[in-house]
């Protein structure tokens, strides 16, 4: 008799390591890692006493019971796979996002247009999802080229290009024939995006770029056919300086599931909205990027440097414009954002406003609420994105919409601290359909009470000056100081601008050595701290 199992000491290849599976039978534990299979001999462990025939009937058991409840109602029973298959089409088509939709080529009517060329692999063998262990099995899969053929109707002459290979390898004569298709066609639709050899784990991708014969093909197709639309598919951001500016409509899928292809029809042909955001940046070129002085490590070590600025909060503080903003993402209607409001209610802050439908169609926006702490004593961000919600309008419909803000989304991890503080001042309370598209701000001035500072040895001027009870403290241990000094202390603004980033104990050192007669620098500063905590 044979068992086949995954594994018998072999290497795990998720977590690399050696996985013996008599001691995984012993343990109870069913793992699941290829589908390569390893035999396992019976009489080999059950006579040598490593594992009792009882273990390994368990273990039989328990997978052939799981297999019975898994597959028991296949046969009669395909309700829960259709109910799966529009969940996926549905969250396909509200992750879609608008990049680009110039004199609104968007969405194609079948009544103005009689002809489509369909180009790229992708259309007819579509990248639904990642690679490797992110791989899963769909219950079925939607063809994008199938779904628009469909949506199109009878009236409309749909061709089909296959544009470029499998491979990286760069075949002018696939190029040409998609030319020759969309130049005698009235749109082009171009699916195009990394391929699986090039974004899966285990590789880096050497760019963000997309292959050079798709930039070659959008390039050729665009410079004939003005009514160009490109559909990109990748798992993240990608660079599109060497075409985007020659098509006037771009829509990006991600690797979007099983319901994609039915899910870029519709909202090629408008009977879906789009209503996706980017989840991140796309940089003009990868060099844009925070890590990429970086991105390879060095001496086989990787150190993250960029701190607070990635993404969104990078381009802001160094005043650089991407291809396309965090949070973007065009629709077919158009929202107004007006009647700001801005409270504080004990230590939270309410936000309300008003969103408007101002467009022709039913719609949804993806409301972005940012905050920018203007006072903060350490470096922040320009701004911060803390709240969000998805609204759906009809036409014409206005609602209010309202954020409750805790003191939480007002701090910031104070590492002198180690802990989470809310500075009281002024913020900025921005909204926006995006991060580069804020549509109304307001100021509001917070209070989260007094932060009491905490005084050690090399406690800096500004500090000791920032607390009014710290300050009378050393204004007073100063004044004594000076009836005994020849160069005199007077914290002015003069005094106070060069010396505030120094230590105060370094000014007893440098002025008040002839003071302190039997008594040290750091003697003085604890006698100092002594005395705050008393007085508080």
């Amino acid at each position: 008799m044979k068992l086949f199992v995954n594994s018998v000491k072999h290497v795990d290849f998720h977590w690399h390591k050696e996985v013996e599976i008599v001691y995984v039978l012993q343990g109870s534990i069913i793992m699941y890692l290829d589908q390569k299979q390893y035999t396992l001999h019976e009489d080999d462990v059950i006579q040598n006493g490593t594992l009792s025939e009882e273990q390994l009937n368990r273990s039989v058991a328990r997978i052939l019971k799981l297999v019975e409840r898994v597959t028991s109602n296949q046969a009669t029973d395909s309700s829960g796979d259709q109910n799966y298959h529009a969940l996926a089409r549905k969250a396909a088509a509200e992750s879609i996002v608008l990049l680009k939709n110039e004199n609104a080529i968007l969405p194609l009517q079948p009544d103005s247009i009689s002809s489509i060329a369909v180009i790229g692999r992708f259309a007819k063998k579509p990248r639904i999802q990642g690679a490797g262990s992110a791989k899963v099995t769909p219950t079925r899969v939607d063809i994008p080229w199938d779904e628009i053929k469909e949506l199109a109707g009878g009236s409309v002459t749909l061709g089909y290009a296959e544009g470029y290979p499998e491979d990286d390898s760069i075949q002018e004569d696939l190029i040409k024939e998609s030319v020759s298709l969309a130049m005698n066609s009235d749109v082009a639709v171009l699916f195009v995006g990394q391929p699986e050899y090039a974004e899966s784990e285990m590789r880096d991708l050497k760019s963000i770029d997309l292959p050079e014969h798709q930039v070659k093909l959008i390039q050729a197709v665009a410079a004939v056919q003005p009514k160009c639309i490109v559909v990109t598919s990748s798992g993240s951001a990608l660079v599109m300086r060497p075409w985007v500016q020659l098509v006037p409509g771009v829509v990006h899928s991600w690797l979007s599931g099983q319901g994609m292809g039915r899910a870029i029809a519709e909202v090629l042909f408008g009977q879906e909205n789009p209503s996706g955001k980017l989840s991140e940046t796309f940089p003009v070129k990868l060099s844009d990027n925070p890590s990429h002085m970086r991105i390879r490590g060095e001496n086989g070590k990787l150190y993250y440097r960029e701190g607070l600025f990635v993404g969104y909060r990078y381009y802001d503080r160094k005043e650089l414009a991407p291809q396309f903003p965090f949070g973007h993402g065009l629709s077919y209607t158009s929202f107004s954002y007006t009647d700001l409001e801005v409270a504080q209610v004990e230590k939270g802050v309410t936000v309300s406003f008003q969103l408007k439908n101002t467009g022709k169609r039913k719609g949804k926006e993806v409301v972005q609420l940012y905050v920018h702490d203007e006072e903060c004593n350490w470096t922040r961000p320009e701004k911060e994105l803390k709240a969000f919600a998805k609204i759906e309008l009809e036409p014409g419909e206005k609602r209010r919409i309202v954020f409750e803000l805790e003191e939480r989304d007002f701090s910031y991890y104070n590492t002198k601290y180690n802990r989470w503080v809310a500075e009281s001042g002024f913020f900025q309370i921005a909204l926006g359909s995006s991060s580069r598209d804020i549509r109304i701000t307001e100021r509001l001035h917070c209070n989260f009470g007094k932060e009491e500072v905490t005084f050690h040895k090399f406690s800096l001027l500004s500090e000791w000056l920032s607390d009014s009870v710290a300050k009378k403290v050393l204004e007073e241990c100063l004044d004594e100081m000076n009836e005994h000094v020849t160069d005199k202390v007077y914290l002015n603004e003069e005094f106070v601008g060069f010396w505030e980033d120094f230590p105060v104990v370094k000014l007893f050192q440098m002025f008040g050595q002839n003071w302190m007669i039997d008594r040290s620098p750091d003697e003085v500063i604890q006698e100092l701290i002594a005395q705050v905590e008393k007085a508080r």
